[in-house]
């Protein structure tokens, strides 16, 4: 019966962080044990496992916080072996692998192991900084809540990648997940500044930013930048940043990167859509304020848009048309109607009257709430005078 072995890093009191290494091969454990030694984790305690058996039932056993584990073991092999551990495990658990074959390191990720780490890459100084990252998001994610803590959802999925920055932004470390997001190994951008991959055109706003996060302990910042894709390409990246280089732990700027270039293709998409509509648009808040206007709106009504940002449709409206849409708008917010079109007069700029055939939708949120109406407004006013015109002209 394989034994399981309760060790001391630096052979001091034991201290909360318990650390499970599951690594059936001797040699493997003693190098891996020595690393633990030398990453000075302040009497972290060291529980060793040589079969998934034997660690599922210390993670039962035991308050473990981090698992290190090797994929392939006498009683489960490959990526199985990480499914089971993830199911029983409550914290990061970080895959020690002779493989590191891309496709390994991707599948293994998608199984939301927290990181992985090449056994013939691993030395003290990377495991000590993964330890301490995964420790410190852990911590954090505790203390912001399970329901909303940024870093607890990191716990749970590596889809982004983690990389610390020293004082003067170079790479200190970076997960495997970099490859995923940018194409790099670890080993192709450790020392390299990380402001090198920011395209051309956002350096100066993400440097500026960079500076100001690392003259505030414990600052907090996120921005949206291009980033330099290994192919050649472009990604767009949203850049979570974090000052920990007060923090004797972590000592760095502590930052999670996800690729956000879909969303931002949507964005831009729809902003071009909303902009080029041959009709006004506006998204209009619960209270009547007038939250997003199109170009053609603006010209409509005679406006700069940023007239218009925050002004309410009543004082837009004819006085005589003020309240002509607070019944089919009570309809809508009751959920009696999907949406209305009627016609509605309102006032340029100018003084003018405008006529408009008026459509309006309402958007909810993920309670059910109202959250904005959708309006279109196509300007009518010359139909409705040629109207008037050819009414006058009968009953003469």
């Amino acid at each position: 019966m394989s034994t399981v072995a309760a060790l001391k890093a630096d052979g001091t009191q034991a201290a909360p962080l318990c650390v499970l290494m599951v690594e059936d091969d001797a040699n493997d454990a003693e190098l891996l044990q020595a690393h633990l030694a030398q990453a000075r984790l302040g009497g972290a305690r060291i529980l060793h496992a040589r079969t998934l058996t034997e660690g599922i039932a210390l993670q039962k056993s035991h308050h473990v916080q981090i698992t290190l584990l090797d994929l392939d073991l006498p009683d489960s092999q490959g990526l199985l072996t990480l499914e089971r551990m993830r199911a029983a495990a409550t914290g990061p658990v970080i895959v020690i692998s002779g493989n590191s074959h891309p496709s390994l390191v991707d599948e293994a990720l998608k199984r939301r192991a927290y990181d992985v780490i090449p056994k013939d890459a691993l030395d003290a100084a990377t495991l000590q900084r993964v330890l301490r990252l995964a420790t410190w998001h852990r911590e954090a994610g505790g203390e912001q809540g399970t329901s909303e803590g940024r870093y607890r959802a990191l716990l749970e999925s590596s889809s982004e990648a983690l990389v610390l920055l020293d004082k003067k932004g170079r790479i200190q470390y970076a997960s495997a997940a970099m490859r995923r997001v940018l194409g790099y190994n670890t080993a192709e951008i450790l020392g390299r500044s990380g402001l090198g991959f920011v395209q051309r055109e956002d350096r100066a706003a993400v440097q500026k930013a960079f500076l100001e996060l690392s003259a505030d302990p414990g600052a907090f910042v996120t921005l949206r930048a291009r980033f330099q894709h290994r192919d050649g390409g472009q990604r767009v990246l949203e850049s979570s940043l974090a000052n920990r280089l007060a923090d004797a732990d972590v000592t760095a700027i502590v930052c999670s990167y996800r690729d956000v270039t879909q969303e931002e293709e949507h964005r831009e998409r729809f902003n071009a859509t909303f902009e080029s509509a041959p009709v006004g648009l506006a998204h209009v808040d619960p209270e009547g304020r007038i939250q997003l206007i199109n170009r053609r709106l603006c010209a409509m009504l005679g406006y700069a848009a940023e007239e218009l940002i925050g002004r309410t449709v009543r004082e837009l409206s004819h006085p005589e048309d003020i309240d002509s849409t607070a019944e089919l708008r009570a309809q809508l917010r009751a959920g009696v109607i999907p949406q209305f079109t009627t016609r509605k007069r309102y006032l340029r700029k100018d003084g003018a009257t405008l006529w408009v055939q008026l459509t309006v939708s309402l958007e909810r949120d993920a309670q059910g709430l109202p959250k904005y109406d959708v309006a279109a407004f196509e300007d009518i006013t010359d139909a409705v005078r040629a109207e008037e015109r050819l009414r006058a002209s009968e009953s003469r």
